[in-house]
């Protein structure tokens, strides 16, 4: 069974295609775990629904194939970014698989194919979760990092926007050319509640 996110038909057809002769390649060699494997189908998530949203198994075709899986099945995807994109999701997806002895195959892992359902390959996604998440701290601290110097230059770093002020959008990189700014009329404002309060 192959697993994916919707798409535009073409990219759809596309990756179906690569699917297809993933399977026919690897059911031709004796030995592998997909020699003999009959292809079930193509199973997607609504179109509103994102890997980036919830764990695999809480999305409503994640769910489904839960029910679907039997012992000895294969779940295929294109890119592992369709089934996942938390190293926490992904290490629970492969070790939920496995403990039901169901292979999972990435077909497209920066140009080489993964198959869990080997030794090996079970190992090398644990590895593959470990790795994202050296990756997912990496990057969250580079954002830290780049917001302080952002904020220290005085520019916007994200975030809640003041109710008086307004996001110059004259640029699409944070900060870059980005920047808070008062609301028309508010210096006037300011000024007034100044002068209000100013004694005498």
């Amino acid at each position: 069974s192959q697993y994916r996110q919707d798409d535009g038909p073409e990219v759809l057809e596309r990756r179906e295609a690569c699917i297809q002769a993933y399977l026919a390649m690897r059911a031709l060699c004796d030995g592998t775990t997909l020699a003999g494997a009959v292809w079930s189908g193509m199973y997607q998530e609504p179109r509103s629904v994102r890997a980036l949203q919830a764990p695999f198994r809480e999305r409503p075709m994640g769910k489904k194939l839960v029910r679907l899986l039997q012992p000895t099945d294969h779940l295929i995807v294109d890119k592992l970014t369709n089934l996942t994109r938390s190293h926490e999701d992904l290490a629970l997806t492969n070790r939920y698989l496995a403990e039901r002895r169901i292979s999972l195959h990435i077909v497209d892992l920066g140009g080489q194919s993964l198959d869990s359902g080997c030794d090996l390959g079970r190992i090398m996604v644990d590895l593959l979760a470990t790795s994202q998440q050296m990756a997912d701290v990496l990057r969250q601290e580079a954002i830290s990092i780049g917001k302080k110097a952002l904020r220290a230059k005085g520019k916007w770093s994200g975030g809640p926007v003041p109710f008086f002020c307004r996001v110059n959008r004259a640029g699409k990189d944070i900060g870059g050319t980005q920047w808070l700014e008062l609301k028309p009329g508010v210096e006037r404002a300011m000024e007034a509640v100044h002068e209000a309060l100013a004694p005498g």
